[in-house]
């Protein structure tokens, strides 16, 4: 048997053990999904009201932090003014990084100001990080 066959055996014996353990104890689980859904619902309310706030929000127990995070990057225009023409030069072969603004092409393409084939013939795609889902059938 394969592994993977012999671990989605394994996953699917737990998962019905897990199933018929809730069912013989459904008063206390159904008390612990109440309170676990109120729970999650009070931080969802904390986190907006920490955003609203823009500070920390905290008590004897919880803390709910705020941070700002920042986009960092270099100004290219500031760059070009302040770098020497041999500088400027190292920069522009091995630093810049030129990308298309796809949904921007596409809508100057609907609204008739690009040629559908300028894209076209520069379309590139590139594998991501794959995700995998288990789901319960």
């Amino acid at each position: 048997m394969s592994n993977y066959k012999k671990t989605l055996d394994l996953y699917t014996e737990s998962l019905l053990k897990l199933r018929q353990f809730e069912s013989k104890h459904i008063d206390v689980f159904s008390k612990y999904n109440l309170i676990k859904e109120s729970i999650e619902n009070y931080q969802k309310i904390l986190k907006e009201l920490a955003l609203d706030e823009k500070r920390d929000i905290e008590n004897d127990t919880i803390k709910v932090k705020f941070s700002q995070p920042f986009k960092k990057w270099y100004d290219y225009q500031l760059v070009v003014k302040n770098s020497t023409p041999e500088e400027l030069q190292i920069i522009m072969s091995e630093a810049v990084n030129v990308e298309i603004d796809r949904d921007k092409a596409e809508k100057l393409v609907k609204e008739e100001k690009l040629r559908p084939i300028v894209l076209q013939k520069a379309f590139k795609e590139e594998p991501m990080t794959s995700r995998v889902t288990i789901q319960q059938k």
